[in-house]
C-alpha cells in the first residue's frame, strides 16, 4: 500500500532567511538625513540664496529619517523576538537584550551632554560663549528629580518633560515598542502559541492605533500615536517571511487607506509634543515599507554593491551618530561664530565642516561607548557585510 504525502500549502511555509543586509545601508542613510537636516539648519532662511539651494531643500526634510528609523526598527525588534520565541522561549532575555543595546550608549551620551551644557552654561556666563540652546534645557532645582529620572531611563514624554539630547524623543518610541511587543512575546509564550500569533497581535494593534488616530478626537496617548509607523516594519517582517501569504498585503492596503482618510480629515496633529503633518509622516513610512519589500530580493545584490559601502559603514554606527550629531552641531556652530564665519558668507564650508566632524566623533564614540554592547550577531552582520567582496563597476565603453 503506497503511503500517502500530506501536501503543504505554499502559503503555510515561511521562508528561511538570513539577516537582511541593507539595512545597514538604509540607517545610514536615515542617520546622515537626520545630520543633514540639523546642520542645514545653521543655514538661516533669511538669506535668500540658501531656500533656493537644491542640498538646503533635500536636507530640510531630513527629520523624515526618523519615520525611516522606526520602520527598521520595527521589522528588527520583531526579529528579535521571533529568534527569542524559537530557540529561548525568554521574554526578560529578550528585554535584556534590548536594554543593553540601547542604555549603556545612550548613558554615555547624556553624560557627555550634561558635561558640555554645564561648560557652555559656564562660558556664556562669563561672555565667552554666545548662550545656546542645550544650555537651556537644564532644569531649575525644582524640575530638577523629575528632569533627572526621566531622561535616565528614557520616559520624558510620560512625565511631560523635554529631553536633553534632542532625537531621545524617538528612543523613549523605541523602548516602549520594545516592551510592548515584549509583553505580547510573553502572552505568546505563556499560551504556547508560535510566531503566527505574535504577528496577529502586533497587526492588530497597528490596525486600532490606526483606527484611533482616525476616529478619536485627539491622538491616542504615547506611545501608541506613533505605534503605526513602527507597525509597519512588523508588515515587512510578515510580507518577507510569509511572501505567499496576503496578510502583508492585506495590512498594507488597510493601513495605506487609513492614512489617506487620516491625511483627508486631520491634516496635522500633536505627537509626542511635535506638531506632525500625517500625510507626508505616515505615508514616507508606508512607502518606505513598499521599498524595503521589494528590495529584499536584491539584497545580495546590493551589499556587493561598492557605491552603497560608505552607507554601510556609516549604518554601523547610525545610532552613535543619531544620539551625538547634536552635539556636534551645537559645537561647531559656537566655533563658527568664534571665528567670525557666518553661515551666509560660508553655508558650505560649515555644512561640509559640521558633517564631517560630526561622522568622525561618532564612530569614535561608537568604539567606544557602542561596540562593546553590541550582541555578538549584529557584530557578525557587520563584519559580514564588510567582508563581502564589492562586484567591480562596469567599464565604460566609448562611443566611437
Amino acid at each position: 500500500m503506497t503511503p500517502t504525502i500530506k501536501s503543504q500549502n505554499l502559503a503555510d511555509t515561511p521562508r528561511t532567511s538570513g539577516p537582511y543586509f541593507s539595512l545597514d545601508a538604509w540607517r545610514g542613510v536615515a542617520s546622515l538625513w537626520v545630520l543633514g537636516f540639523h546642520a542645514a539648519d545653521q543655514f538661516h532662511p533669511k538669506h535668500a540664496v540658501v531656500p533656493l539651494n537644491v542640498l538646503y531643500t533635500l536636507m530640510s526634510f531630513g527629520n523624515r529619517g526618523v519615520q525611516l528609523f522606526f520602520v527598521i526598527s520595527g521589522f528588527c525588534i520583531l526579529s528579535a523576538a521571533v529568534a527569542n520565541l524559537n530557540r529561548d522561549k525568554n521574554p526578560i532575555g529578550y528585554l535584556k537584550a534590548r536594554i543593553r543595546r540601547i542604555y549603556p550608549t545612550y548613558w554615555a551620551a547624556l553624560i557627555l551632554t550634561l558635561l558640555l551644557a554645564l561648560a557652555i552654561a559656564f562660558l556664556a556666563h562669563h561672555g565667552y560663549l554666545s548662550q545656546s540652546h542645550l544650555a537651556e534645557r537644564l532644569p531649575n532645582s525644582h524640575q530638577a528629580p523629575l528632569f533627572w529620572l526621566s531622561n535616565f531611563t528614557l520616559t520624558t514624554p510620560l512625565f511631560h518633560q523635554i529631553d536633553l539630547i534632542d532625537p531621545a524623543w524617538t528612543l523613549c518610541y523605541e523602548v516602549a515598542f520594545y516592551v510592548i511587543v515584549g509583553l505580547a512575546l510573553w502572552g505568546v509564550i505563556s499560551r504556547r502559541q508560535e510566531e503566527e500569533t505574535l504577528l496577529l497581535a502586533l497587526h492588530g494593534l497597528t490596525l486600532l492605533c490606526l483606527l484611533a488616530l482616525l476616529l478619536l478626537p485627539t491622538p491616542p496617548p504615547f506611545p501608541f500615536d506613533l505605534w503605526p509607523q513602527f507597525g509597519l516594519g512588523i508588515v515587512v517582517y510578515d510580507a518577507i517571511k510569509f511572501p505567499h501569504r496576503g496578510r502583508a498585503r492585506l495590512m498594507l492596503l488597510l493601513s495605506g487607506f487609513a492614512i489617506l482618510a487620516l491625511s483627508s480629515l486631520k491634516p496635522y496633529e500633536v505627537i509626542g509634543g511635535h506638531r506632525v503633518y500625517i500625510f507626508p509622516s505616515f505615508a514616507i513610512c508606508w512607502i518606505f515599507a513598499v521599498l524595503l519589500i521589494w528590495l529584499h530580493r536584491h539584497d545580495k545584490r546590493l551589499v556587493k554593491s561598492a557605491p552603497l559601502r560608505p552607507l554601510f559603514a556609516v549604518g554601523a554606527f547610525s545610532y552613535s551618530l543619531y544620539i551625538t550629531h547634536v552635539l556636534n552641531v551645537g559645537t561647531m556652530h559656537q566655533l563658527m561664530t568664534k571665528l567670525h564665519l557666518s553661515s551666509a558668507g560660508y553655508p558650505y564650508l560649515l555644512f561640509f565642516l559640521t558633517v564631517v566632524s560630526a561622522i568622525g566623533f561618532a564612530w569614535a564614540f561608537y568604539l567606544v561607548f557602542e561596540r562593546p554592547f553590541i550582541s555578538k550577531r549584529r557584530q557578525q552582520i557587520v563584519q559580514t557585510i564588510h567582508h563581502v567582496p564589492m562586484e567591480p563597476l562596469l567599464p565604460v565603453k566609448e562611443i566611437s
